[in-house]
């Protein structure tokens, strides 16, 4: 499977992504689209997920993402405090979060 479209970055595609796991795994078992908050090196995302099929064959997956860096300059632009706090074990799989500062004992997601 290789990339078709990234909407935040049009140039980037064709690139063969790691075999999924997590979300797209769970839609790809589920038979259903998924969502959650995810982690990955660049951070905090909320995704959703589903697998295109084509019969039994999976053709793909069709993925949306929102990183949490633009809600909390939403909440910011409105006079508005937001915080998305990481426990460390879960900081640490995130080369974004894991040396952002922390509040009760936990990282901050988005450290700008």
């Amino acid at each position: 499977m290789q990339t078709f479209v990234r909407s935040w970055n049009p140039k980037q595609h064709g690139d063969t992504p790691p075999e999924p796991g997590g979300l797209p795994a769970q839609s790809r078992t589920e038979g259903k689209a998924v969502s959650g908050f995810t982690l990955d090196d660049d951070g905090s995302v909320i995704r959703g997920t589903a697998t295109i099929l084509d019969g039994d064959t999976i053709l793909g997956f069709i993925q949306f993402i929102q990183g949490v860096g633009s809600i909390s300059r939403d909440f910011e632009s409105k006079g508005l405090v937001y915080a998305q706090l990481v426990g460390t074990e879960t900081a640490a799989k995130s080369k974004a979060i894991a040396g952002n500062r922390k509040a009760a004992g936990h990282h901050l997601a988005n450290d700008k």
